[in-house]
């Protein structure tokens, strides 16, 4: 995207960012709750681009990290009008707990999991065509290496807050200090997925930054 003379990339993230998305009543009800207690969802024009995607693979098996309380995997279900089977994992309880209760109500095959991303992968025994992450930021590599050996020939991997509030696009001595380690391991699994020929990526600045992967094995 360039950037012309008298328009910033603020005016067009706002504009796109104000575009009007449709919810259905259910979901709207899970945002709401979500935007009152503060609990971090997909933001609009990432679950814009998730539905197009999702409409566009068709895909039958997904697996999502970082399930929140149910948002986006409840999401993706009702795009797909409850035609695939989701596997999501969430390591804090709570949240578990309250995504439990929004999946068991939405009547879609989404099996919660509760517990660490890193060792939940490790048993699942299953292939997957579509896969979201959307958990530490920290342990996206480590996700990913356990991802791909489970990821259908044909499979997708989408990653969300890839750009972390914009701090990955910075140069090192520029970022807080506190947010540095964060930033290098984002910056390093960027290049550590462009670097596989395996993989046709793209990082799209949506939301807080968007890479999805088609996977050629």
């Amino acid at each position: 995207m360039n950037k012309f003379d008298n328009i910033d990339y603020k005016v067009i993230d706002d504009f796109i960012s104000n575009l009007p998305f449709t919810k259905s009543e259910s979901m709207l009800e899970i945002y709401n709750y979500a935007m009152e207690n503060n609990v971090p969802i997909i933001k609009d024009d990432v679950a814009s681009f998730l539905q197009n995607m999702l409409l566009s693979k068709k895909p039958k098996r997904i697996l999502e990290l970082g399930t929140a309380i149910g948002y986006s995997s409840i999401f993706m279900a009702e795009v797909l009008s409850g035609n695939c089977e989701i596997d999501t994992i969430e390591k804090n309880y709570n949240m578990y707990e309250i995504a439990k209760k929004n999946i068991d109500n939405s009547n879609y095959k989404i099996n919660p999991i509760f517990g660490d991303a890193i060792d939940e992968l490790t048993k699942l025994d299953k292939n997957y065509d579509f896969v979201f992450i959307d958990a530490a930021k920290g342990h996206y590599r480590e996700f990913f290496d356990l991802i791909y050996p489970i990821l259908s020939d044909d499979g997708i991997i989408i990653s969300d807050n890839m750009l972390h509030k914009g701090l990955v696009c910075l140069s090192l001595e520029d970022v807080p200090r506190r947010q540095r380690t964060i930033a290098r391991n984002m910056k390093s699994f960027i290049e550590y997925i462009y670097d596989n020929p395996q993989l046709k990526t793209s990082l799209i600045p949506i939301g807080d930054g968007v890479m999805i992967n088609n996977v050629i094995k």
